[in-house]
């Protein structure tokens, strides 16, 4: 069982055994949720500009016609207690899995036709050999391929579907409202004896409709909830003649009832999202990859029916390499983090006053080593700031660390990526956890962007960082509105105290390296210029004195200080950008006296944004971006905001959470 999977309890083993993709909802604090949002943009009408008052009462007065047509406040968990549902309890939705049955022989026959095209052994290279089959032109190489993969498809019926779980307080009365808003979508209930089968109990009930993308779904009552299993449109590669509806009516009712013997209940392959969210979505990485392979290639083929003869076969395989490249997405770094869930949750972890609350956890698997994150041993101290963010260097290069999160191929995150259009929905969902690793492996990620195979190739530029324990930058001032022009920044690296002194002098080199190049490149072609700045580096290097980099005095980096700390057991470089020297020391002392108490159970990264600075330096580089809303009003109304990763705990289960929160303002 993949890590995770083992906590799924009570109503959740309702849903598909090794469901690849799990949903949970908790309507009383969607509601909740939603019901807070609407009268916190309706208490300050002012917010919304100088015609703030007609606004809310345009949006109120809409809501009260949506309120009027529906008979009910669809916010109002009293009113979902009326219609025969649960809020307070987990409504729970899972996808049938595509790894089993014919919905694998379907993937297998079109990959195996394809790669016996290409004389491939396996799929680990189809994807680039296709398309550089396409680049050359090789028409032979595609002339024929549908029908050859029509012919290998042939009699495979892959069957998807989901199963929702729905708590239920009235039986009668939910399916009254089933049987209501059935009859409202065009679906008709079918009779029992049209459907009489193994799967159809006496409370069963069914329903299908022919033009629609779900045609048939089944509501079984049982144990206080009700399961409802949907059956998708099954795969045609050819429209359907007027002659055939009875019989496709016949196949999808015959899919809807077996679909409770070919995927029996049990627990979900994908992971249990951690704590209670108000809405989570759960995935398992392989089983996702073969869900994006069966909902791909039936479109791909089902394009083609409007697709001319001459060009089926080029569409095909364009489409088959999209596929490929987004369910590979999935695949990547898939051995080591099995899982993934992406969580909505009002409130904080913290103790702070919260909104809301944004969570992806990757969970690991049980073979990968725990993980600490060692706090810095000293740290910047600005008292005004309205950006912060901290920063520990070992997830790039330490074993541990890629024993987790390192993969070989991160630029194919980028490309799956790019492959969205195929399935969007998917794509879009695979995408946070796929920035997530193309980030820290931005080693394989640069090598490749400069066209450099061997790592030792640009270890000069990557060996420096290593001794580095954690970077620290923050602005020096709540108004951002200079920043595009002038920034006023201080940076702070702690420096790793079993690195020796030649290593720390060569980081601090590195680091004045690359303030020259900077340097160059903003010289503006001067020769004059650059010769002064290149005399800046015959300097030899100061240390422990608080000195400039030495570039001319019209130079715009002249006003960047530094501090190399080297002769004692806390060493640091202290960077600040367009502060006097006065300031600079002020800050620097603020620094030295910061000394903190090391714990192995810091945030990886740590990311504050304060309202007020990020609204100045939007406007500042997009004056009209946030039109017609009143900033002033805004940055009163919200928080900070917290982006952080750090390792973590979810019953048991190691993973790493990434974690963006919505604070309150402070109540004065």
């Amino acid at each position: 069982m993949s890590p995770g999977a083992e906590q799924w309890s009570g109503a959740a083993l309702r849903l598909p055994a090794h469901a690849p993709v799990v949903g949970v909802v908790r309507l009383e604090e969607v509601f909740a949720g939603a019901q807070g949002l609407m009268d916190w943009a309706a208490a300050e009408p002012q917010m919304f500009g100088p015609n703030g008052d007609a606004v809310v009462g345009a949006f109120l007065m809409a809501w009260q016609g949506v309120v009027q047509e529906l008979g009910a406040d669809p916010f109002s968990a009293v009113q979902w207690q009326q219609q025969g549902i649960d809020p307070v309890r987990e409504l729970y939705f899972g996808f049938y899995p595509a790894s089993q049955g014919d919905s694998r022989a379907f993937v297998e026959a079109i990959e195996s036709t394809l790669l016996s095209r290409l004389e491939l052994e396996s799929e680990e290279n189809a994807i680039d050999a296709i398309r550089a089959q396409l680049n050359d032109g090789d028409a032979e190489f595609a002339r024929g391929v549908t029908a050859d993969v029509l012919r290998a498809v042939s009699g495979l019926r892959p069957q998807s579907g989901a199963r929702l779980i729905i708590p239920v307080t009235d039986d009668a009365r939910l399916l009254a409202n089933v049987i209501k808003m059935a009859a409202a979508t065009n679906y008709q209930q079918v009779a029992n004896d049209e459907v009489t089968g193994p799967s159809l109990a006496g409370g069963d009930h069914v329903f299908f409709n022919a033009d629609s993308s779900w045609p048939a779904f089944m509501v079984r009552l049982e144990g206080g909830y009700a399961t409802i299993d949907v059956v998708f449109k099954e795969f045609q590669a050819r429209a359907l003649a007027p002659s055939e509806t009875h019989l496709y009516r016949k196949r999808m009712l015959s899919d809807l009832l077996s679909a409770t013997t070919r995927f029996p209940a049990g627990a979900p392959a994908a992971p249990r999202p951690p704590d209670r969210p108000a809405v989570a979505l759960a995935f398992h990485q392989l089983e996702a990859a073969w869900l994006a392979r069966v909902r791909g290639y039936m479109r791909a083929l089902e394009s083609l029916r409007t697709t001319g003869a001459r060009a089926r076969d080029d569409q095909f395989i364009e489409l088959a390499a999209r596929t490929m490249e987004s369910a590979h997405t999935w695949e990547i770094g898939a051995r080591n983090l099995p899982g993934t869930t992406y969580s909505l949750a009002r409130g904080c972890q913290s103790e702070a006053q919260c909104i809301f609350n944004l969570e992806m956890h990757l969970f690991g698997s049980r073979a990968l080593p725990g993980l600490n994150v060692v706090s810095p041993h000293i740290g910047l101290d600005i008292s005004e700031r309205s950006m912060g963010a901290s920063i520990d260097l070992d997830p790039f290069f330490s074993p541990a660390w890629k024993q987790w999160i390192g993969v070989t191929t991160p630029v194919e995150l980028l490309d799956g990526m790019d492959a969205s259009h195929i399935d969007p929905v998917l794509s879009i969902l695979s995408i946070p956890r796929g920035m997530a690793l193309t980030l820290v492996n931005v080693e394989a990620v640069l090598g490749e962007d400069l066209g450099i195979e061997e790592p030792s190739e640009y270890e000069h530029f990557i060996a420096p960082l290593r001794h580095i324990q954690r970077l620290e930058i923050a602005s020096v001032d709540l108004d951002m509105r200079r920043q595009s022009w002038h920034s006023r920044l201080a940076a702070m690296f702690a420096l790793k105290e079993e690195a020796s002194a030649e290593e720390r002098d060569g980081l601090v080199e590195a680091l004045r390296m690359l303030v020259v190049d900077a340097a160059m490149e903003l010289s503006g072609g001067s020769a004059t210029l650059r010769n002064q700045i290149s005399e800046s580096m015959t300097s030899p290097l100061k240390k422990d004195v608080l000195t400039t980099f030495e570039l001319p005095e019209q130079h715009a980096l002249s006003d960047l200080h530094y501090f190399y700390q080297s002769t004692n057991d806390k060493p640091f470089v202290f960077l600040t950008r367009g502060l006097s020297y006065d300031e600079a020391e002020s800050q620097l002392k603020r620094l030295q006296r910061n000394d903190r108490p090391v714990t192995t159970d810091a945030d990886v990264l740590s990311l504050r944004l304060e309202p007020l600075g990020l609204m100045s330096l939007l406007t500042e580089w997009r004056p009209h971006t946030l039109e017609p809303l009143d900033l002033g009003i805004v940055v009163q109304r919200l928080g900070p905001m917290i982006i952080s990763i750090r390792p973590h705990s979810a019953g048991g289960v190691a993973t790493l959470r990434y974690m963006f929160e919505l604070h309150a303002p402070p109540v004065l």
